[in-house]
């Protein structure tokens, strides 16, 4: 039996990609899932991606699992506000909390004015920050709990050769780093306590990818120089993790350390 049967999971971002596989891993092993993201069947995604909150809870409702769709935009308050509420109403807690959803903005540094930082920031690292400090305290309470935080190769801005293309998601990627930051300095003030803190460094073709930047798909190295993994074997991968002993906690995960492990396919 799955340790994660019953179990509270809140993934956020979960309308697709690596976020809708995750949950769907989560299900299968019984888990209890909160799914949140802006797209639904009333306002689709604007960009033309598949997939809602309905369709998603649909999905993993067919195959026997409970779970708790909640639309919202992780760069309003009360959005976030009504994760926590409906989580902690519909289940009275949450067990394993995955800041998954992330927003970028693609330009040079003059072409993306401070304005348009706030949102992703708000999004990529105080969404996160928000969750975990709602329900950090009730994981800490009952010595058991699990954080699992996304980063991305693009955290690491440094040029390696004058051939290599230049960084022009900026934004996205500063909040990447802190998120690395953040996730290495919870799990260390969390020692000890039974909750786990680890972030990860996906690289997944998922559906944005192929439609916004399909021509990385087309290097064999990957992005960052990991081979592309795909959104089903990182949803288990992810499930791996989850399942792993709370002192387990520290660690950043790409593709390759996930394979090592024998994690990812």
């Amino acid at each position: 039996m799955s340790q994660l049967k019953e179990k509270v999971v809140v993934v956020t971002g979960s309308t697709r990609g690596i976020g809708k596989a995750m949950a769907a891993a989560f299900a299968a092993a019984g888990a209890n899932v909160v799914i949140t993201g802006r797209s639904t069947d009333e306002a689709p995604n604007r960009a033309g991606l598949p997939g809602t909150l309905e369709s998603v809870a649909s999905e993993l409702r067919s195959s026997g699992a409970e779970v708790l769709a909640v639309p919202a935009d992780l760069s309003k308050a009360d959005d976030l506000q009504k994760i926590i509420t409906a989580t902690d109403e519909r289940f009275g807690r949450c067990d394993v909390l995955v800041n998954n959803a992330a927003l970028s903005f693609l330009g040079g540094f003059l072409e993306v004015p401070a304005r348009r930082w706030l949102p992703v920031v708000q999004v990529n690292l105080l969404a996160a920050v928000s969750l975990i400090e709602a329900f950090l305290p009730g994981m800490i309470e009952r010595g058991d709990g699990r954080i699992i935080n996304f980063s991305s190769g693009a955290a690491d801005t440094r040029r390696r050769g004058p051939s290599e293309n230049p960084v022009l998601q900026l934004p996205y990627s500063a909040t990447k780093a802190a998120i690395e930051a953040l996730s290495f300095g919870l799990a260390n003030q969390l020692a000890g306590t039974g909750v786990s803190v680890n972030v990860v460094r996906p690289s997944v073709a998922t559906e944005a990818v192929t439609l916004h930047a399909p021509h990385l798909l087309d290097d064999p190295g990957g992005h960052g120089g990991t081979a592309w993994a795909l959104p089903d074997d990182f949803g288990q991968s992810m499930r791996w993790l989850a399942e792993q002993p709370t002192d387990y906690t520290g660690n950043l995960l790409a593709n390759e350390d996930l394979k090592a492990l024998g994690a990812l396919r």
